[in-house]
């Protein structure tokens, strides 16, 4: 059986992610061990020692998803070696370790990456200070009528959930249109900028070239890309897509519709943010590896 790979993007981070790993698996730790020695930071520490707060600063929160998910992933592939992908897709971070998985952008690449992302991204949200939140109860459409100056649709989540980003005041705003038009909650994302959205075209602006410079392979099986919810192998539009995923929507739901109701779904990394998404637009059979325990009740079902 092959299944459709999910990756989590920034927000699903949390103090400890992975360290029941890291306490068993010598290739966890190897893996951890190779991107401290990348990037000359303690990563480890940000996520077994630090804290919430801290651990939620973009160039941190993004790093340490990113390590730890393809260091579950080495676990994996260490444990059950006949375990393949259709498609990937990924969140937002998420499709830098899909296309690490893919083997088409190497591990030491994605960490240069993912770090340079997260350092620009923080560096925009600076400069320009941003917000994001979730709005529930309303389509993408009826949001869009209700938005305020730099306000725009993010992620494009369910039929039914959509994220907005802009700066802090167009969001207030925003959100209380909404609120006043039938919007049935409000949620504050826990990230600290407005991603996908004009207020990232600075960083877009120097990352590109970074992206552009990079050696991408053709991955071993399609990816489903944020920007455009199409399977893309071709390094070339894969590498324009990633880029433009910076200051463009999230159109996650069309692409969870694009892999379809009969696969069966495989997320990992930290959380299960994108299984529960996955869920609410298909009914799909979704298995998460995110904890040892996970690890080993997987590995029995794909032996059945």
């Amino acid at each position: 059986m092959k299944y459709v790979l999910l990756t989590q993007g920034q927000g699903a981070q949390f103090v400890h992610m992975g360290k029941d790993f890291h306490d068993n698996f010598p290739i966890f730790k190897q893996t951890m061990e190779e991107a401290e020695d990348t990037t000359c930071l303690s990563i480890r520490k940000w996520i077994y020692e630090g804290s919430q707060e801290s651990l939620s600063d973009t160039d941190k929160s993004q790093l340490s998803i990113y390590a730890t998910t393809i260091a579950i992933y080495n676990v994996l592939n260490e444990i059950c070696p006949y375990i393949e992908f259709s498609t990937g897709l990924g969140l937002s971070l998420g499709e830098y370790s899909v296309l690490t998985i893919a083997k088409s952008l190497p591990f030491k690449e994605g960490l240069k990456l993912v770090r340079c992302r997260g350092e620009l991204m923080q560096e925009a949200a600076i400069a320009h200070p941003g917000r994001m939140a979730a709005i529930l109860g309303l389509s993408s459409d009826e949001i869009a009528k209700h938005l305020v100056g730099t306000a725009v649709l993010a992620n494009l989540n369910t039929l039914s959930q959509t994220v907005i980003s802009g700066s802090a005041e167009d969001i207030e705003l925003t959100t209380q249109n909404l609120k006043n038009n039938g919007a049935k909650r409000v949620v504050p994302l826990d990230v600290r900028g407005a991603f996908h959205s004009s207020l990232m075209q600075t960083a877009f602006d120097k990352f590109d070239p970074l992206v552009q410079a990079t050696d991408f392979k053709k991955p071993n099986f399609d990816v489903i890309m944020n920007a455009n919810a199409k399977p893309e192998n071709d390094p070339a539009r894969i590498k324009n897509l990633l880029s433009r995923q910076l200051v463009s929507s999230v159109l996650l739901s069309d692409s969870i519709r694009a892999a379809g109701s009969a696969a069966t779904y495989l997320e990992l990394g930290p959380g299960t943010v994108v299984k529960g998404l996955v869920q609410k637009n298909l009914e799909a059979q979704v298995l998460s590896v995110n904890t040892v325990k996970d690890l080993k009740e997987f590995e029995v079902c794909a032996h059945l």
